[in-house]
């Protein structure tokens, strides 16, 4: 147990987060319950918060939450909603390169400025790409349906491994949706039953409230760590590199160890830590001191 103990010890050291990462925009809105996964902890989101690259924001059932981004983005989650931003590359207060958004789920309004390098949106079977423009997103585990409200889009079709297939462009004012592995289907008009779904606000222009919160340092409050349960689909997932190392510190945690070595085959890289004397190099067996020299048969003629 020394042996295991020291070796999470050590890997904590070299996985642990800063916590000092750059703050890219502004909880404005925040409305029913909404958390962010922020490294390895739960917190409950209020406004006037700070936004980091690397949250994950759920929205319970009749929520709604909305981001304002540094750079000019806003986004708007209403109702069970899951988003993830693996990249928001500023750089020198610039971007660096278009803003990656992960959504799994939810109902989600993007308006991408004229000030953003791009924002890409991924969800399980499409990604979408704007520059500057207006669209309205709902996804679900297997399914897309998106509308352009103003500007184009570029849409790809992605495949169970992730890999893009059919790239197509959307224009104002168009209907585009997807289902499994099925090809896109568009229509000139969003369809009523689309229509009557979208959140009633949507209609409406988003408003901007970042700068009632320009000097504002809400603090975030911890709800919990993480568990095995909640962080499993995020080690399974696209992102999985990012989150093994991002949920290696937990193995530190008797009962997420637990659960993880129940499941170890599904995580190999954590093996070795949980098992280092399965690794250790092997050495022969020690031979007595005294025992005699063997003599071989042309000896015994001599």
């Amino acid at each position: 147990m020394k042996t295991i103990s020291l070796c999470l010890a050590s890997w904590l050291c070299l996985t642990a987060t800063s916590g000092f990462a750059a703050d890219e925009g502004t909880f404005t809105i925040v409305d029913g319950g909404v958390r962010a996964l922020r490294d390895t902890k739960w917190y409950k989101v209020a406004q006037g918060a700070r936004f980091q690259e690397g949250d994950v924001i759920e929205g319970a059932e009749k929520s709604q939450v909305q981001i304002e981004l540094q750079q000019g983005a806003i986004l708007n989650l209403v109702g069970a909603s899951t988003l993830y931003a693996p990249s928001i590359p500023i750089r020198n207060n610039s971007l660096a390169g278009p803003i990656e958004l992960t959504l799994s789920q939810g109902w989600m309004k993007l308006v991408a400025s004229a000030k953003d390098a791009g924002v890409r949106v991924r969800t399980a079977v499409a990604l979408i790409a704007v520059r500057e423009a207006i669209i309205i997103v709902h996804a679900e585990q297997s399914s897309v349906e998106t509308f352009v409200e103003s500007g184009e889009m570029k849409l790809s079709e992605l495949a169970p491994n992730g890999k893009e297939g059919p790239q197509h462009d959307a224009k104002a004012g168009e209907y585009w949706a997807r289902s499994g592995d099925k090809p896109f289907v568009t229509e000139r008009h969003a369809p009523q039953a689309y229509v009557a779904a979208m959140p009633r606000h949507f209609i409406d222009p988003l408003p901007n409230f970042s700068a009632r919160y320009k000097g504002a340092r809400v603090q975030l409050v911890v709800d919990h760590e993480v568990s095995y349960a909640e962080a499993a689909p995020w080690l399974q997932g696209p992102y999985r590199k990012t989150f093994l190392k991002r949920f290696q510190p937990r193995l530190q945690d008797r009962e997420f160890r637990t659960a993880v070595d129940a499941n170890i085959s599904r995580y190999p890289e954590w093996d070795r830590i949980l098992h280092p004397e399965k690794y250790l190099p092997k050495t022969p067996p020690p031979t007595p001191e005294n025992a005699p020299t063997p003599v071989t048969p042309a000896q015994r003629l001599q």
